[in-house]
């Protein structure tokens, strides 16, 4: 059962993915894997609550599991729960701080929630050292640069990185990405050069 609901997320029927991954839970109730996907997929369709207490069994299945407290602060976090979301970024990256996923995460999250672009542009940049072709890590860097530091050149540099980068699930948006800042970079250009 697992597998299919594996198989219904990626196809992103998450309603579906829920039957299965409720039915794998019954043959072996403390399955943090399990309790985990069917968390996210209460997380995808804005059920926090149903999304918050299968991350609470999954914690209760293996408490000091970096991962399972990673998807929890996801969770938390989409559901307007920032305090808490926080301690459990931290949480997770205290216990392994090499998971660049988090990392990258928890700088969205001092970006965009804490609107604190100093450290958010520090946990980008951390992630980036640990994992050079973190493609989730160069994109959302890239908007950073160039939404809040107004560096487009560097911006641009990171989006190049990203869309260059083999088996990148993200193409498109990372190519739209690009296309949007090199438009916005030849728009500044014009701008620049018919003031002068």
């Amino acid at each position: 059962e697992t597998g299919v609901g594996n198989r219904s997320v990626s196809q992103r029927l998450f309603g579906l993915a829920i039957e299965h991954f409720e039915k794998a839970l019954l043959s072996s109730p403390g399955n943090k894997v399990s309790l985990r996907n069917l968390g996210d997929c209460y997380t995808a369709l804005g059920q926090y609550d149903k999304a918050l207490d299968s991350h609470r069994r999954a914690l209760r299945a293996q408490r000091n599991d970096p991962i399972t407290i990673f998807k929890y602060a996801l969770c938390l976090d989409q559901a307007g729960r920032l305090d808490e979301a926080e301690e459990m970024y931290l949480q997770s990256l205290e216990l392994d701080d090499k998971h660049t996923n988090c990392i990258v995460c928890y700088a969205d999250f001092l970006w965009v929630m804490r609107k604190n672009v100093d450290e958010a542009e520090m946990f980008y940049q951390m992630a980036l050292k640990i994992d050079p072709m973190s493609v989730h890590g160069h994109n959302n860097y890239a908007c950073l640069l160039a939404l809040a530091r107004h560096n487009l050149t560097e911006a641009e540099s990171h989006l190049i990185v990203a869309v260059n980068t083999p088996n990148n699930a993200y193409l498109t948006i990372h190519q739209e990405n690009l296309q949007q800042l090199q438009s916005a970079q030849s728009t500044t250009t014009t701008t620049t050069t018919t003031t002068l």
